[in-house]
């Protein structure tokens, strides 16, 4: 949530503080729940975002609506494929599968069992099947 989350909970106050940035409830509602940057109203570091909605801590430690976390499995969707859902875009994005763009990122361990999502290192990116990014290590 970042410093933002605690300036929202000082200007929303904690008796509405249960119905901000809902996760969980969506989810389990059957709606679709997409993830995105925000950017410019924090910063475009989507691994920060996910490890957000995972544990919901402010930059304080104040955890904000906490009956609304998710999953780290669910965050990550939130960024792949239901977001390519969201956005019609789920028979070319989305998943890794034969025939869709290859566009996905390497990550230097699994989202899926990090203790902290936001810091993980991006390792490489590939767009359309192409290296775009690369920080391994020159050999």
């Amino acid at each position: 949530m970042g410093p933002l989350g605690d300036q929202i909970v000082d200007l929303v106050g904690t008796d509405r503080e249960p119905w901000l940035y809902r996760g969980r409830s969506v989810i389990d509602a059957g709606a679709i729940l997409a993830g995105s940057s925000d950017l410019p109203v924090a910063d475009n570091n989507l691994r920060r975002g996910m490890q957000s909605a995972v544990d919901r801590r402010t930059d304080t430690g104040f955890v904000l609506g906490s009956n609304e976390a998710i999953t780290p499995e669910e965050a990550l969707r939130t960024h792949t494929e239901w977001a390519a859902r969201a956005t019609g875009q789920i028979d070319d994005k989305g998943t890794l599968e034969r025939g869709k763009l290859a566009d996905f990122a390497v990550f230097s361990s699994s989202p899926l069992t990090a203790p902290n999502i936001s810091e993980i290192d991006v390792v490489a990116t590939i767009l359309g099947g192409n290296l775009t990014h690369d920080a391994r290590p020159t050999r």
